[in-house]
């Protein structure tokens, strides 16, 4: 490996001085002690999330494409970041040519659109748990739609690599513990499949048909790259399904019964394209159980249709127990003989 390939681990250090009074440098240092109580990686974390580019390669980009050319202010516009804009064209009119101002203009335009990605894209200030509270508090389909049109690229790893929820793996392992065997055989329907992280579930565990179903385009294309589904869907659970009825063997749902864009009367609809016979798999957020209609609408639903409550069961989503659930089973019951 050549000097220019290896890797420098470099430790960012909070400095805060001091300086005497008459230091040449005083008014670079003291900029420097202030910006030792920012934390960067916040933001650098965020655009790589968001772009899909490692953290490594965005700190590279910052250090090569602005440090190089002596620029200190990456996302907030202050009188340096004002002074080095000014110098662009500054320079440009003196050489008075096209070709200067035409150049002049090129990297004006890669400063400002630097400095305004995080003004068009909020979300990179996030942390990966506002993001979930933020869709908890979802209160429209609209909202829905723009906030997982925003957050498909990053979801998995927010989800389920840094705050490790499971309630994937818990409807996963539900419906193969009702199924047993006759699940590989099983057509089964993924509502809310968001990403695609259940279906990952049921089909390395060997269940081969499934579609999935979701509001958002941009999460089902994300799910359309795992490469688990037959088909996949757009659909509002607001709004009777285009599904025929007793389509599916199962039906499955894990993370979609949390806010209140989807209610508990969504589920008779899924009831509805369930085979006889055949299961269906939920969670529900504990906090939304009551404002979401489910304790009314579930002893409804069992005692006035075809449909047994096989189980309900309270668990934990997150290592910490700080996000708990109810897993729901259900069977609708075979047709007589």
């Amino acid at each position: 490996m050549s000097d220019a390939d290896a890797t420098d681990l470099i430790e960012l250090t909070r400095w805060t001085g001091p300086w005497p009074d008459d230091d040449r440098d005083a008014n670079f240092k003291a900029e420097v002690a202030l910006y030792a109580h920012v934390d960067p990686l916040r933001t650098v974390r965020g655009l790589s999330a968001a772009t899909g580019i490692p953290v490594g390669a965005v700190v590279r980009f910052v250090l090569a494409r602005w440090a190089s050319e002596g620029a200190s202010g990456l996302l907030e516009l202050g009188p340096t970041m004002t002074r080095r804009l000014d110098e662009v064209c500054r320079v440009a009119e003196l050489e008075g040519t096209d070709e200067a101002r035409l150049a002049a203009f090129s990297q004006l335009r890669q400063m400002i659109s630097w400095l305004a990605f995080p003004l068009e894209h909020p979300e990179v200030y996030e942390y990966a748990s506002d993001r979930v509270e933020r869709a908890r508090s979802i209160g429209s389909v609209g909202e829905a739609r723009d906030l997982y049109e925003r957050w498909a690229v990053s979801y998995d790893h927010d989800v389920y690599e840094r705050l490790g929820f499971t309630g994937p793996d818990h409807v996963a392992d539900r419906l193969l513990a009702v199924f047993g065997d006759r699940a590989a055989g099983s057509v089964v329907l993924d509502v809310g499949c968001g990403t695609g992280v259940v279906g990952e579930r049921l089909a390395q565990r060997g269940v081969a048909t499934l579609d999935g179903l979701d509001l958002s385009p941009a999460m089902l294309r994300v799910a359309g790259h795992k490469g688990v589904y037959r088909r996949l869907i757009e659909a509002d659970l607001t709004e009777p399904l285009a599904i025929p009825s007793a389509t599916y063997d199962a039906v499955v749902s894990a993370g979609t019964f949390v806010s209140g864009h989807v209610r508990a009367d969504a589920l008779r609809e899924l009831v509805r394209i369930t085979r006889p016979g055949g299961v269906l798999v939920v969670t529900v957020m504990e906090t939304f159980w009551e404002p979401g209609g489910f304790a009314e609408v579930i002893p409804a639903l069992v005692a006035g249709s075809d449909v047994e409550l096989l189980d309900e069961r309270s668990i934990a989503v997150t290592a910490e127990g700080t996000s708990t659930v109810r897993l729901l089973c259900f069977r609708r019951a075979p047709v007589s003989a």
